[in-house]
């Protein structure tokens, strides 16, 4: 196997597309892409998107929370280490 043919294989299993492969690659037709790749059917399969939906304005929401939250435990922490060294 050709680095060629070792990056081809490698790109499609990780999900890259056969036209994704093909222009990468400089193939004009799918059979050109074919002597370059191992591929079976599942290549040809479109696979389920498995990805997790991620409500982003709810996510932003829990960070500026948690973020403040880190703030109020800093200076909480601050107050005790000056009581502690008598620098309050």
């Amino acid at each position: 196997m050709t680095w060629r043919h070792a990056f081809a294989t490698l790109a499609a299993s990780q999900g890259a597309s056969n036209l994704e492969l093909a222009t990468a690659m400089g193939h004009r037709i799918l059979e050109m892409l074919q002597r370059h790749t191992r591929l079976d059917v599942s290549s040809y399969v479109a696979c389920k998107d498995n990805r997790e939906v991620v409500d982003i304005t709810e996510l932003n929401t829990r960070i500026t929370k948690i973020v403040a939250r880190q703030d109020e435990l800093r200076t909480a922490i601050d107050e005790i280490v000056a009581d502690i060294e008598g620098t309050k």
